[in-house]
């Protein structure tokens, strides 16, 4: 996958990465570079939760998925192109959707390598081997975020403003050899 900026999100070229993932039946090898991402957040390295979505379109949002119009697409605004999370891709511990938003076991700060080698559920090899499976990297840079993602809550964690938890970063998985 070849990360790009998620429209209206993050400015072109502000921020890229790419992620190699490596089947051997349902095991999963994944190798991320990321950079250009939101150093900090609440005095902390900032945490870039991540996923393979799926089982939609099977494609990264442009900036028409801003339906409610506000500047900023949120991770539900985004849903409709690349679905529902499929698999979390943490640092340590659960890969399934209820670690989606768990920060303390997400990649952070303004750059990072990701490797790790996981178990894919059946929805998430049906996904990649459909054609529709998509990475999604979370947390938009205060920096140079949508003014509107830095006022409004999140939907998903209702504590923390909408720029921690909108897609920052997007790309579809593709066949390679």
């Amino acid at each position: 996958a070849n990360l790009q900026p998620v429209p209206l999100n993050t400015p072109g070229g502000a921020a890229s990465g790419t992620l190699t993932l490596t089947l051997n039946g349902n095991e999963a090898t994944i190798s991320e570079q990321v950079r250009g991402l939101g150093a900090t957040f609440m005095g902390k390295p900032f945490p870039h939760v991540q996923h393979i979505h799926g089982d939609a379109q099977g494609v990264c949002p442009t900036a028409s998925a801003d339906t409610n119009h506000d500047g900023v697409i949120s991770t539900g605004e985004g849903k409709a192109t690349y679905g529902g999370i499929l698999t979390t891709l943490s640092t340590t511990g659960g890969t399934t959707p209820a670690q989606a938003t768990d920060t303390s076991i997400a990649p952070s700060g303004p750059g990072f390598s990701y490797h790790r080698t996981v178990t894919l559920d059946p929805a998430t090899m049906h996904s990649i081997q459909a054609g529709t499976a998509v990475i999604v990297v979370h947390g938009l840079n205060p920096a140079n975020a949508p003014a509107a993602s830095l006022k409004e809550t999140s939907p998903l964690v209702p504590s923390l403003p909408l720029a921690a938890t909108a897609p920052a970063l997007c790309g579809k998985l593709v066949v390679s050899q």
